[in-house]
Protein backbone atom coordinates (compact mmCIF):
# COMPACT_ATOMS: atom_id res chain seq x y z
CA UNK A 1 0.00 0.00 0.00
CA UNK A 2 1.55 3.45 -0.81
CA UNK A 3 1.61 6.35 2.04
CA UNK A 4 -1.15 8.87 2.05
CA UNK A 5 1.29 11.47 0.57
CA UNK A 6 1.74 9.42 -2.80
CA UNK A 7 -1.72 8.43 -3.04
CA UNK A 8 -3.62 9.32 -6.16
CA UNK A 9 -6.62 12.33 -4.46
CA UNK A 10 -9.50 9.91 -5.98
CA UNK A 11 -8.06 6.88 -3.58
CA UNK A 12 -7.48 9.56 -0.57
CA UNK A 13 -10.94 11.09 -0.86
CA UNK A 14 -12.85 7.34 -1.66
CA UNK A 15 -10.88 5.74 0.77
CA UNK A 16 -9.84 8.06 4.02
CA UNK A 17 -9.61 6.02 6.68
CA UNK A 18 -11.67 7.89 9.02
CA UNK A 19 -14.46 7.55 6.87
CA UNK A 20 -13.83 3.66 6.27
CA UNK A 21 -13.15 3.38 9.87
CA UNK A 22 -16.88 4.89 10.78
CA UNK A 23 -18.06 2.46 8.18
CA UNK A 24 -16.44 -0.48 10.01
CA UNK A 25 -17.57 0.69 13.30
CA UNK A 26 -21.27 0.80 12.59
CA UNK A 27 -21.22 -2.72 11.33
CA UNK A 28 -18.55 -4.02 14.77
CA UNK A 29 -20.92 -2.51 17.01
CA UNK A 30 -24.50 -3.52 15.31
CA UNK A 31 -22.36 -6.90 15.64
CA UNK A 32 -21.82 -6.47 19.05
CA UNK A 33 -25.32 -4.84 20.16
CA UNK A 34 -27.27 -8.10 18.50
CA UNK A 35 -24.55 -11.25 19.46
CA UNK A 36 -23.56 -9.79 22.78
CA UNK A 37 -20.11 -10.37 21.61
CA UNK A 38 -17.33 -9.37 19.76
CA UNK A 39 -17.40 -9.47 15.67
CA UNK A 40 -14.63 -12.16 14.50
CA UNK A 41 -12.06 -10.17 12.40
CA UNK A 42 -12.42 -12.72 9.28
CA UNK A 43 -16.14 -11.01 8.58
CA UNK A 44 -15.11 -6.82 9.61
CA UNK A 45 -13.29 -7.56 6.72
CA UNK A 46 -16.37 -8.06 4.43
CA UNK A 47 -18.56 -5.00 5.59
CA UNK A 48 -16.57 -2.50 3.22
CA UNK A 49 -16.58 -4.28 -0.16
CA UNK A 50 -20.54 -5.18 1.01
CA UNK A 51 -21.15 -1.27 1.80
CA UNK A 52 -19.21 0.38 -0.74
CA UNK A 53 -20.71 -1.36 -3.53
CA UNK A 54 -23.72 0.72 -5.09
CA UNK A 55 -25.55 -2.43 -5.87
CA UNK A 56 -24.94 -4.64 -2.94
CA UNK A 57 -25.77 -1.62 -0.77
CA UNK A 58 -28.88 -0.99 -2.10
CA UNK A 59 -29.68 -5.01 -2.11
CA UNK A 60 -28.80 -5.05 2.17
CA UNK A 61 -31.04 -2.00 2.59
CA UNK A 62 -34.11 -3.50 0.68
CA UNK A 63 -33.64 -6.92 2.38
CA UNK A 64 -33.26 -5.53 5.60
CA UNK A 65 -35.99 -7.22 7.29
CA UNK A 66 -35.27 -11.03 5.22
CA UNK A 67 -32.34 -12.93 6.00
CA UNK A 68 -28.75 -12.93 4.86
CA UNK A 69 -29.01 -15.97 3.00
CA UNK A 70 -32.67 -14.26 0.98
CA UNK A 71 -30.96 -10.83 0.40
CA UNK A 72 -28.13 -12.54 -1.83
CA UNK A 73 -30.79 -15.16 -3.46
CA UNK A 74 -32.48 -12.35 -4.50
CA UNK A 75 -30.08 -10.30 -5.58
CA UNK A 76 -27.32 -12.90 -6.54
CA UNK A 77 -25.55 -9.93 -8.76
CA UNK A 78 -24.30 -8.73 -5.92
CA UNK A 79 -22.03 -11.90 -5.62
CA UNK A 80 -20.09 -10.95 -9.53
CA UNK A 81 -17.37 -10.11 -8.52
CA UNK A 82 -17.15 -10.00 -4.99
CA UNK A 83 -14.23 -12.24 -4.03
CA UNK A 84 -12.08 -9.67 -6.24
CA UNK A 85 -13.69 -6.53 -4.56
CA UNK A 86 -12.53 -8.10 -1.00
CA UNK A 87 -9.02 -8.82 -2.14
CA UNK A 88 -9.11 -4.84 -3.48
CA UNK A 89 -10.32 -3.36 -0.58
CA UNK A 90 -8.23 -5.68 2.41
CA UNK A 91 -5.43 -2.95 2.54
CA UNK A 92 -8.10 -0.50 3.19
CA UNK A 93 -10.29 -2.93 5.77
CA UNK A 94 -7.03 -3.70 7.46
CA UNK A 95 -6.30 0.65 7.55
CA UNK A 96 -9.29 1.05 9.27
CA UNK A 97 -9.32 -1.49 11.58
CA UNK A 98 -6.17 -0.11 12.23
CA UNK A 99 -6.96 3.24 13.06
CA UNK A 100 -10.01 2.41 15.33
CA UNK A 101 -7.70 0.61 17.47
CA UNK A 102 -5.20 3.20 17.77
CA UNK A 103 -7.83 5.48 18.64
CA UNK A 104 -9.11 3.14 21.15
CA UNK A 105 -12.50 3.03 19.55
CA UNK A 106 -12.49 -0.66 19.12
CA UNK A 107 -10.24 -3.49 21.15
CA UNK A 108 -9.15 -6.85 20.51
CA UNK A 109 -10.47 -9.25 22.59
CA UNK A 110 -8.53 -12.43 24.04
CA UNK A 111 -10.04 -14.75 21.37
CA UNK A 112 -9.29 -12.17 18.72
CA UNK A 113 -12.89 -10.35 18.48
CA UNK A 114 -13.51 -6.94 17.67
CA UNK A 115 -15.53 -5.01 20.07
CA UNK A 116 -16.56 -1.76 19.87
CA UNK A 117 -16.00 0.56 22.28
CA UNK A 118 -19.12 2.81 23.39
CA UNK A 119 -19.30 6.24 23.26
CA UNK A 120 -15.99 6.66 21.10
CA UNK A 121 -17.86 7.65 17.86
CA UNK A 122 -21.04 10.28 17.78
CA UNK A 123 -23.96 8.01 17.91
CA UNK A 124 -25.87 10.78 14.71
CA UNK A 125 -24.69 9.52 11.56
CA UNK A 126 -24.03 12.11 9.59
CA UNK A 127 -22.61 13.13 5.91
CA UNK A 128 -23.84 13.03 2.65
CA UNK A 129 -26.34 10.85 1.48
CA UNK A 130 -23.74 8.12 0.21
CA UNK A 131 -22.16 8.46 3.58
CA UNK A 132 -25.34 8.14 5.36
CA UNK A 133 -26.52 4.82 3.07
CA UNK A 134 -23.00 3.44 3.54
CA UNK A 135 -23.05 3.44 7.91
CA UNK A 136 -27.02 2.59 7.85
CA UNK A 137 -25.83 -0.74 5.49
CA UNK A 138 -23.11 -1.32 7.27
CA UNK A 139 -25.02 -1.30 10.70
CA UNK A 140 -27.48 -3.53 8.85
CA UNK A 141 -24.88 -5.95 8.11
CA UNK A 142 -23.90 -6.01 11.52
CA UNK A 143 -27.11 -7.59 12.44
CA UNK A 144 -27.32 -10.09 9.42
CA UNK A 145 -24.02 -11.15 10.51
CA UNK A 146 -24.42 -11.79 13.91
CA UNK A 147 -28.48 -13.29 13.48
CA UNK A 148 -26.36 -16.06 11.24
CA UNK A 149 -23.09 -15.83 13.83
CA UNK A 150 -21.27 -18.68 11.97
CA UNK A 151 -18.02 -17.41 9.48
CA UNK A 152 -17.84 -20.45 7.40
CA UNK A 153 -22.10 -20.00 7.05
CA UNK A 154 -21.87 -16.24 5.65
CA UNK A 155 -18.66 -16.98 3.64
CA UNK A 156 -20.35 -19.80 1.60
CA UNK A 157 -23.10 -17.52 1.35
CA UNK A 158 -21.12 -15.05 0.18
CA UNK A 159 -19.71 -17.59 -2.16
CA UNK A 160 -15.95 -17.06 -1.22
CA UNK A 161 -13.79 -19.63 1.36
CA UNK A 162 -13.21 -18.66 4.78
Amino acid sequence: MRTWATRPREIRNLFNPAFCGEVVFRGIESYNTTAKSGLPYSLAILLLPLVLHKTTREAVQRGRVSYLSKTIADNPEVLIGFPARVRGLMPYSLEAIGMLVQYAALEISENGELVAMPDRLRKTIKGTDESRACQRASIILGKKFAEVNDRVTIYMTLGIRP
